[in-house]
């Protein structure tokens, strides 16, 4: 009979434990249970547009349709921070300011802080070509212009529909935005936004296309529905460029209803922003 030492079946039994332990680790291993952190899980995003002077008469603020000088040239900012969460969509903090480059008083400020934004970002719905994207917000009355206005609350949604063509280039959207503000001793005003919108998509870095801007608002005590102009229509066309998730929009844009049409009330738009997280 074969006679085995101790000192071998100790040798024995170290060396298959420790082939059996790099030939199968065991599950939850220091490199398979790091824990993702919020702050990888959290999105910003960067939106912006700016509308410029008249293209044939340079003043440092934007045109109105009759022609008249309008408001100094501002360049609106949202910036868009999210955060995952168990209903589908995005939890969203939004602050928003504005620069005005050229002119500024009293009533236009250089640096603006405007009403921050907080809700629920993302796509609503899917199917084919056809997406609905959507913000439900709630706006925190902050700024100098609810406060004198007397803002208690101010929910609102930007709801953008588009559809792409099968094997075509072409995209159609609508954005479509209407918000509702709670005064001070029960009063309320309504504004409503309405921008479609026609893509020609070349590639995933250039398309071109043409838009139309319309929006209307309510006096305080006029009713929800009583609306009236709040800007002058406008119509645009344009170029989309997108690089390292970046994207610039300009566009030549006039007013197809207003009073004068040449180059003094025509002015050039720029839409602008990407993901940088």
């Amino acid at each position: 009979m074969f006679h085995r030492s101790p000192f071998a079946v100790a040798a024995l039994v170290l060396f298959l434990g420790t082939a059996y332990a790099h030939a199968a680790p065991t599950d939850g291993s220091i490199e398979e249970t790091v824990p993702s952190t919020t702050w990888d899980k959290v999105g910003v995003e960067l939106f912006g547009w700016s509308y410029g002077s008249g293209v044939g008469q340079f003043d440092g603020r934007q045109p109105n349709s009759d022609g008249t000088p309008g408001d100094p040239v501002e360049i609106v900012n949202q910036v868009s921070i999210t955060h995952p969460t168990d209903v589908g969509l995005d939890f969203v903090l939004m602050p928003q300011f504005s620069f005005r480059p050229f002119l500024s008083d009293d009533e236009f400020q250089a640096f603006e802080l405007k009403d921050p934004t907080f809700g629920l970002v993302g796509t609503v719905y899917q199917s084919g070509g056809f997406s609905w994207w959507a913000r439900f917000e709630n706006a925190l009355p902050l700024s100098q212009l609810s406060r004198d206005d007397k803002v208690i609350l101010a929910p609102g949604a930007v709801n953008t529909f588009s559809y792409r063509f099968a094997r075509s280039p072409w995209e159609l959207q609508t954005t479509i935005s209407p918000s509702v503000s709670l005064l001070s001793g029960g009063d309320f005003k309504s504004y409503l936004y309405f921008s479609p919108r026609v893509n020609f998509i070349f590639d995933d870095s250039w398309a071109l296309f043409t838009y139309l801007e319309a929006a209307t608002e309510t006096t305080p005590g006029a009713g929800l529905t009583n609306f009236t102009s709040a800007q002058d229509t406008n119509l645009g066309v344009g170029v989309r460029y997108t690089v390292a998730g970046m994207f610039l929009e300009p566009s030549i844009n006039v007013y197809p209803f207003g009073e004068v049409q040449d180059s003094t009330t025509a002015f050039v738009g720029l839409f602008f922003g990407g993901k940088f997280k």
